[in-house]
């Protein structure tokens, strides 16, 4: 934090950028988003529409973080994520390309009608170059399909992420893919889930992710 008022302090908009787009993986894996919220205020009081150009990306996880934790409707979070995708689109850049972005375009998915056009984008994901976000979005979809109703469809997805995420060697992934593939087998395979669950736990523990493993619990 003091970092981030000191960059703020000097204007250096680069630095405060920096410290927001490196810090956010921390405070995702420590399952903690108070202190990175207020960070994220700062930085976006400070500089409003003074962002340099070439940090689109940067600017736009700021914009996702206050529409992750206000408090709004509907119509209002899909506008606002809309204009999310208007500051990304000025350097070419789409969410679904970002680790921590595509998590937008499933929160979108999730207030948007069955099978809309987020719905439908994070379907195409499935296709993109990057592993991680391979993976990720089944995770995504794993959870979208179960609201929506098609179990069946929902455990591909989730097998598919479990099995993504073993390949990359990402812990804090297994741990979400086995949660989702255990929701997805609740009502067919009680001894396996309770082995999902567990090997979440642990992973959870051994990889010092003490907010998700509270969690598991």
């Amino acid at each position: 934090g003091v970092a981030v008022r000191w960059a703020i302090e000097v204007g250096d908009a680069h630095l405060a950028l920096d410290l927001i787009g490196y810090g956010q993986w921390y405070w995702i894996l420590e399952s903690d988003w108070q202190p990175f919220s207020r960070w994220v205020d700062e930085v976006l009081s400070a500089f409003g529409d003074r962002f340099p150009r070439g940090r689109a990306t940067t600017h736009a996880c700021c914009l996702f973080q206050r529409v992750m934790v206000g408090e709004e409707n509907r119509d209002t979070a899909l506008r606002r994520f809309q204009e999310i995708e208007g500051v990304l689109a000025t350097e070419g850049e789409r969410p679904e390309d970002h680790h921590v972005l595509v998590h937008g375009v499933f929160y979108m998915a999730m207030l948007e009608e069955d099978l809309g056009p987020y719905h439908q984008r994070l379907r195409a994901a499935l296709e993109h170059s990057d592993p991680w976000i391979r993976a990720m979005v089944g995770a995504l979809l794993a959870v979208l399909e179960t609201i929506r109703g098609r179990v069946g469809l929902s455990r591909e997805y989730a097998e598919a992420s479990l099995a993504g995420f073993r390949a990359l060697g990402d812990v804090w992934g297994r741990c979400q893919a086995l949660a989702q593939v255990a929701d997805a087998r609740r009502y067919d395979d009680g001894e396996r889930v309770l082995r999902l669950l567990d090997e979440s736990t642990h992973l959870a523990v051994e990889g010092g992710l003490t907010g998700m493993a509270s969690n598991l619990r």
